[in-house]
């Protein structure tokens, strides 16, 4: 039995002034299935869920709904033809509920006076017929309410009622939502959503967050749903039910599209793969039919070994002590509650948690960038071992103290590279107080600049380009690149891959296993907990501010993991493992 086609791309392309975002893309989605949308950053594949989704429009080529073509010039033009989107970032009113996000943005059907004022001429103009027994010579009569005085009357009435006949179809619209609400109670159970519709969004975890945006949507009657990295801040648990909500729908006929990295979920849940590289589409497979080296060929162009080389920890050794660390910040939430632990020379601790649950505040508190409440922060030199307490200390004042300490933060330009100087001057940031003297020295970070851009693939036209002129995966290759060549003893990253393509991904990860063979200690935070699995030789864990375990990363399981950042468990570390 063929399956119906629920939307046909034919021909899409879309271009932003030289740059090709998409280029004569065809896709079919059909009814009631799973698709993944694959492809390395810049491959296209948000820009062309943004033209279905209303975002963009298109510069050339037709889009398909039911066989029937159709333009989609807004989201609202989307939500009419079933489409709508969930995107990575969301898009609610915090101090509103469930209930009230989603009925948010509805219209009540218009009510214009003139229309319903020539509506009820119009009706009481029209001819009736009635039969009379007793008239034998015409029998069939004809009336209209207008015939009568009395008729006539009761138009007026009705006519001059309207405005307020108005005001209370839209007070009934605005301020009794009771039925509505119910409706959007019974979409929730449908598809098997467990959320509280009356809570707050600020009292929220984000995976219910998430479930109130793919409930607006289809309470807005969307058959077709384009979800944006949908599992990126989820824990192992609430993927697990994000995938059965997803089941559900699809059994219900709906088409879900969607954008992911993770390819191990795409095995998992998609039915087919669509594959975008530069810009074009190269194949849709079915999923049973292909595994994750062939895809990542196809979204790379080339074969590319993904595997993480994690070797064991050699002559380990306290870097660095945390104890009892503890932030309060400038809104008087605590941020980091009581944090303690240690990080060896020579393996790679990561740092899992949350969004939000106090890993960026703890790595620009051991930088020196806030100043902790209670608690210490001690660096053991290792070359005249003396142990120096960095609380309260600047970034250059540690510095001073020859402590060799990278952060890679979290915002790239905010805080790790000045936009608008160039690669060359972004290298000169680490080294330009060290020059002795009054000219600066810019052969050596030249030839930096050279060597990151060779060694990282950095795309770009020189090494004279500004900074923000570099796509958002290329900065981060940037920021990286120049903290691992200051030689440090403690590197800190904060998502270093985030915006990275898969195989530019695996470079960083490699260059983090080679700084921990020279023996740098490497605290690492990051979203993806299959790689901080493979990747770490520990992983803390991070709940609400709070350390609820550190784990052997060669022992530990995603679904463990899971709990710890729920909160829901917690666990000791005695003697470099994890104990009950």
């Amino acid at each position: 039995m063929a399956k119906s086609v629920a939307i046909q791309l034919k021909g899409i392309s879309k271009y932003f002034g030289e740059v090709v975002a998409n280029k004569n893309v065809d896709l079919t989605v059909y009814k009631g299935e799973i698709l993944s949308v694959l492809g390395e950053n810049g491959s296209g594949k948000t820009t062309l869920m943004n033209m279905l989704s209303g975002i963009y429009f298109p510069d050339e080529g037709q889009i398909f709904v039911d066989g029937a073509p159709v333009v989609i010039r807004s989201p609202r033009d989307a939500y009419h033809y079933g489409i709508g989107m969930v995107h990575q970032h969301f898009k609610l009113v915090d101090v509103f509920s469930a209930i009230d996000n989603v009925l948010l943005g509805e219209k009540a059907p218009k009510f214009v006076l003139k229309e319903k004022s020539a509506e009820l001429r119009e009706r009481a103009a029209k001819a009736t017929y009635v039969i009379d027994n007793d008239d034998t010579e015409a029998p069939v009569k004809t009336v209209r309410q207008t015939d009568t005085a009395f008729g006539r009357f009761r138009l007026n009435a009705r006519i001059a009622l309207l405005p307020l006949e108005k005001a209370l179809y839209k007070a009934r619209f605005n301020w009794l939502p009771r039925k509505r609400g119910q409706k959007i109670k019974e979409v929730a159970a449908k598809y098997g959503f467990e959320i509280d519709l009356n809570k707050k969004i600020y009292d929220m975890s984000v995976s219910e967050k998430q479930t109130v945006e793919i409930i607006k949507v289809l309470y807005r009657g969307a058959d077709i749903l384009i979800l944006d990295e949908p599992t990126a801040v989820l824990t192992p648990q609430e993927t697990q039910k994000l995938f059965d909500v997803i089941r559900n729908m699809r059994e219900d006929g709906k088409s879900i599209i969607i954008i992911t990295h993770k390819l191990n979920e795409v095995m998992e849940i998609s039915d087919r793969v669509a594959v975008l590289r530069k810009g074009e589409h190269v194949a849709t497979v079915n999923t049973a039919e292909t595994d994750i080296n062939e895809l990542t060929e196809m979204m790379v162009g080339r074969k590319t070994e993904l595997n993480i080389a994690r070797a064991l920890p050699e002559n380990e050794q306290d870097r660095l002590e945390v104890s009892n660390l503890t932030l309060v910040n400038h809104e008087n939430v605590k941020v980091l509650d009581n944090v303690s632990f240690t990080a060896y020379s020579g393996e790679i601790l990561g740092i899992a948690g949350i969004a939000g649950s106090g890993q960026r505040e703890l790595l620009e508190t051991i930088a020196g960038l806030n100043r902790p409440t209670s608690g210490t922060i001690s660096y053991n030199d290792p070359t005249t071992g003396r142990k120096e307490n960095l609380v309260r200390k600047t970034p250059a004042q540690i510095r001073e103290l020859g402590v060799r300490l990278s952060f890679v933060p979290e915002d790239r330009l905010g805080m790790g590279l000045v936009g608008n100087m160039d690669i060359i001057d972004n290298m000169m940031l680490r080294s330009y107080k060290r020059g002795k003297l009054p000219f600066l020295d810019r052969k050596n970070p030249k030839q930096l600049a050279e060597n990151i851009i060779r060694d990282l693939e950095v795309v770009t036209p020189s090494s004279h380009t500004p900074v923000r002129r570099l796509s958002g995966g290329n900065i981060q290759k940037v920021l990286v690149g120049r903290e691992i060549a200051s030689a440090p003893t403690v590197l800190m990253a904060a998502y270093p891959v985030r915006g990275l393509d898969i195989n530019s991904s695996y470079t960083i990860y490699n260059l983090l296993n080679t700084q921990k063979e020279r023996g740098v200690a490497v605290i690492y935070v990051g979203e993806d907990l299959d790689v901080l699995i493979e990747l770490c030789d520990r992983i803390m864990v991070i709940c609400a501010g709070r350390v609820t375990g550190i784990v052997d990363g060669r022992k530990a399981k995603k679904e463990d993991i899971g709990l710890l950042m729920t909160g829901s468990v917690e666990i000791k570390e005695k003697e470099g493992c994890a104990n009950d």
